[in-house]
């Protein structure tokens, strides 16, 4: 019983301005802040695999929208590479961008 009370008070997530969010975006959004914004959070994989998607998911039609849009200009133009650029695009910045929204009610981010 002590052991079960320290390993689940050790695995409780810290009480944030996010405690309705999973634990894994509290400790990504609790990292930004402290950062004051210059680290963007960590490499998201759902975000890199299905970006636009991840994206309608968490609230960001905006910039899924204009992902979705740009996707089609270009690959119009014929530009093979977009959609993988696209997709790493999302993974690296997918969790800030949903911090941005959760933060600032904005669907794009003052500063990158």
């Amino acid at each position: 019983p002590q052991y079960q009370q320290t390993v689940s008070q050790q695995a409780a997530p810290q009480q944030t301005g996010f405690a309705y969010l999973k634990p894994y975006y509290q400790e990504q959004f609790q990292k930004i802040e402290e950062s004051n914004g210059s680290y963007k959070g960590k490499w998201n994989w759902c975000a890199f695999f299905f970006s636009w998607i991840w994206g309608l998911t968490k609230g960001l039609w905006g910039l899924s929208i204009a992902t979705l849009v740009l996707s089609g200009i270009l690959a119009s133009l014929r530009i093979s590479y977009v959609s993988l650029a696209i997709a790493i695009f999302w993974g690296i910045m997918g969790n800030y961008f949903y911090y941005n929204l959760q933060k600032n009610n904005k669907q794009f981010p003052s500063k990158l």
